[in-house]
């Protein structure tokens, strides 16, 4: 399997990722195991404290957060778990935009099959011949899992690739100055080393505020496209 993926954009940008290792979402996933079982052995010594039997609505409600942990934690923490977040490795989506609840929801429900039932054979099988890190699961959904690593050499250096036939997307850019773009490239690279892509919300915000523009794509690649856009016609000017 490749160490490696290049996603393209629809923006004709190429972003290029380490996949995660089979040995990261292993010990992601055992990780997020042990927080399950220390949730499940919370509620085991509370009940053992007072004494008390739980009927059985009470054990469904409790079980909720057990059976829909992965699926919730992708949703509300971009695509991570607390397994992922500790291993560094990530949800992305192959065409770049940021994935959607459905996304998550089958991966989710062929998580149940991959790795409940099957004891994660059928998801190591599959990511191991597929060479895009990909699960069935993600296959389903259109996405793969990357690590993110701290790259402590980045300074205000662009973070994209162009392709030789790049196309400006969104010509409003020139609207933004030279602070501005190199304000949005210390970000990105802080955000990168803290592993925190929540930081680039509120700047993908403002610039879009402050041009106009509207787009789906993830904050993320909303602003490496935004940081191409401009220094390409800042190159022909």
């Amino acid at each position: 399997m490749s160490s490696t993926i290049t996603i393209q954009t629809a923006q004709n940008v190429r972003l290029n990722y380490e996949l995660a290792s089979v040995g990261d979402r292993i010990l992601a996933t055992l990780i997020d195991g042990l927080v399950l079982l220390a949730y499940g052995l919370i509620w085991v010594v509370v009940f053992t404290s007072i004494g008390s039997q739980p009927e059985t609505a009470v054990l469904i409600l409790l079980a909720l957060p057990y059976m829909l942990y992965h699926l919730l934690m992708e949703i509300f923490f971009n695509g991570q778990s607390i397994g992922k977040r500790s291993m560094s490795i990530q949800v992305v989506k192959l065409d770049g935009s940021t994935p959607s609840v459905s996304d998550y929801l089958l991966r989710w429900m062929f998580r149940l099959l991959e790795i409940n039932l099957a004891s994660g054979v059928i998801a190591l099988i599959t990511i191991l011949v597929n060479g895009k890190g990909q699960r069935i699961g993600d296959i389903a959904a259109g996405t793969t899992v990357v690590k993110l690593v701290n790259r402590d050499e980045f300074n205000d250096i662009p973070l994209t690739q162009i392709n030789p036939n790049y196309k400006v997307n969104f010509p409003e850019v020139v609207m933004l100055t030279d602070h501005d773009i190199t304000l949005v490239q210390r970000i990105i690279n802080r955000s990168l080393k803290a592993n925190n892509e929540t930081m680039l919300g509120p700047v993908a915000d403002k610039i879009k505020a402050i041009t106009g523009i509207e787009s789906p794509l993830s904050d993320y690649v909303f602003l490496q496209i935004v940081i191409s856009d401009y220094n390409h016609l800042a190159s022909i000017s």
